[in-house]
């Protein structure tokens, strides 16, 4: 197989795993402190967290990109709670009491993701993109969208650079990125 038709093909498993992940949508009442309304505090709290998790999972720690932060606040700004479908790794959360705990309920995903058996689950997807060795930036965006078009408190979009979750027949992708 050509270069070219390999990449088609892996960028096309790409995409359809980012369409079917399962969205994570919390009942938690939602603080408005500073984590919430300043974008120095909001953007600490996203790359702590996200760090920490992947510290414990043998990743490196992800720098802050604006670029993908504009384009997560793009997306997040219509308050419909879906994929944007673009070229980023993308996780989602929404109506979680902090930033800290949106990325903690895509990190304890971890528990149910299974080492003896690696690969891509709509139950563990945002927590091996949070951890996905190859992914080196994220940025995020948080909208407050108070029940609009049912998208409950605070609604956080993170896209990452490059994509994890890649699939491939034999999930080397995995294997070579998500460390238990």
């Amino acid at each position: 197989m050509s270069f070219a038709r390999l990449s088609v093909l892996l960028f096309a498993c790409t995409v359809a795993v980012q369409a079917v992940s399962d969205f994570k949508i919390s009942t938690q009442v939602a603080r408005d402190d500073s984590s919430w309304t300043d974008d120095d505090a909001f953007q600490s709290a996203i790359l702590n967290t996200t760090n920490s998790y992947r510290s414990a999972h043998g990743a490196d720690s992800l720098t802050w990109d604006d670029t993908l932060a504009a384009y997560a606040l793009n997306h997040s700004q219509s308050c419909v709670f879906e994929h944007s479908g673009g070229d980023y790794g993308e996780n989602l959360a929404a109506g979680y009491e902090s930033p800290e705990a949106s990325v903690e309920a895509w990190g304890d995903e971890g528990d149910s993701y299974s080492c003896s058996d690696p690969g891509f689950s709509d139950d563990t997807g945002h927590f091996t993109q949070l951890v996905w060795k190859s992914t080196t930036t994220v940025g995020c965006a948080r909208v407050n969208c108070d029940g609009t078009n049912d998208t409950p408190g605070w609604y956080v979009t993170c896209e990452y650079d490059p994509a994890g979750n890649i699939v491939s027949d034999d999930n080397q992708y995995f294997i070579d990125n998500v460390e238990c």
